[in-house]
């Protein structure tokens, strides 16, 4: 297979671990997967093939994403983007003005978005055309000690920023532009799982906002669950839940949304898929802090298993129903198959 790359090496350590899959980008071809332990690439698929385009050399803690177009983008513990353009080989270094702790990073054609826990700012946007920062409003249902927004997401008309840690939890709306400084449109607080929720990763498609979280207590042990909102009316949500109590059971290491399925990837057990039916959603009705997702009832899922590996990751391959599993071998090498998702 042919390959074109272009090599640039930045040795970086960030704040959290990257996802590599589906925030609602739909613009271009390109995609991000891991190459190695310490290195990732730029992807994009040909017919029973996928085409290496750059690699970087990153550490495991790294933040960076890509507008799927030319670019990527890559964030440092100094607070400085690395903005590289694999089309025509430039790298721009931009420095964050701002008192945050990044934790996520999203980039389109036009911006770049930084959330984060909150030094002074929780989430920031950076035009790129004209090189200007600017520090996007958090509600002040936000506003309180331990709070971060985790992670970003983006739908046709807003972009969605996830906020993390401190019950209540919230999704925070704003609407998206081309060139000045996002406005928040509306917010909407979020169900809970359980006690002590970290929510770790969102994806998002046409239909659905799926979110990853982990919960635990001292009685219940530690349990993860999947978090499904309908986008049409995010008061409709059910929750699939696994309990790590039983050593039997695999960690789920990723997940993604394709059409109306749902793909779990875990640590020992490959990869499962089931169909998302109407029949899981119930409607919230309560009002208080304490309002609880309904966890799907296990006789009501019909799972198709694909593959009995550790699979680490799951990517979306755009403008396909295709995703790209990235399994770890036992030797610590890593290789790719594709999956149609039907």
């Amino acid at each position: 297979m042919k390959r074109l790359i272009y090599f640039i090496i930045l040795i970086l350590t960030c704040t959290t671990k990257f996802s590599f899959s589906q925030k609602g980008l739909k613009v271009g071809e390109n995609f991000i997967l891991q190459k190695s332990k310490n290195s990732i690439f730029i992807s994009a698929y040909r017919p029973k093939a996928l085409v290496e385009k750059a690699i970087y050399s990153v550490n495991e803690k790294s933040i960076y994403a890509t507008d799927q177009i030319s670019r990527i983008a890559i964030v440092d513990t100094t607070n400085t983007i690395y903005l590289h353009n694999f089309i025509i080989k430039s790298l721009e270094t931009i420095k964050i003005p701002f008192q945050i702790t990044p934790k996520n990073i999203f980039l389109t054609k036009d911006h770049i978005f930084i959330g984060g826990e909150a030094g002074k700012e929780m989430l920031i946007q950076y035009h790129i055309q004209t090189r200007k920062w600017f520090s996007l409003e958090i509600p002040t249902e936000v506003i309180k000690p331990g709070k971060a927004i985790d992670d970003i997401v983006i739908t046709e008309n807003h972009l969605i920023a996830i906020d993390n840690i401190v019950t209540p939890k919230y999704l925070l709306f704003y609407q998206l532009n081309t060139s000045s400084k996002l406005a928040l449109s509306h917010i909407r607080k979020l169900k809970a799982n359980g006690a002590y929720e970290h929510i770790s990763n969102g994806r998002i498609n046409s239909k659905y906002l799926a979110l990853l979280s982990e919960t635990s207590s001292g009685y219940a042990g530690t349990h993860q669950h999947i978090s499904v909102y309908d986008l049409n009316d995010m008061q409709r949500s059910f929750v699939f839940s696994i309990s790590l109590k039983d050593k039997k059971t695999s960690p789920i290491n990723d997940f993604a949304i394709v059409d109306d399925n749902l793909v779990i990837a875990t640590k020992n057990s490959g990869i499962s898929k089931f169909k998302i039916d109407e029949a899981f959603f119930s409607k919230s009705q309560n009002k208080s802090a304490l309002d609880l997702n309904e966890e799907v009832s296990p006789a009501l899922i019909k799972y198709d298993f694909y593959d009995k590996s550790n699979v680490i990751n799951l990517t979306s391959i755009p403008q396909t129903n295709k995703l790209v599993f990235t399994i770890a071998q036992k030797n610590g090498r890593l290789y790719r198959r594709i999956l149609s998702v039907e």
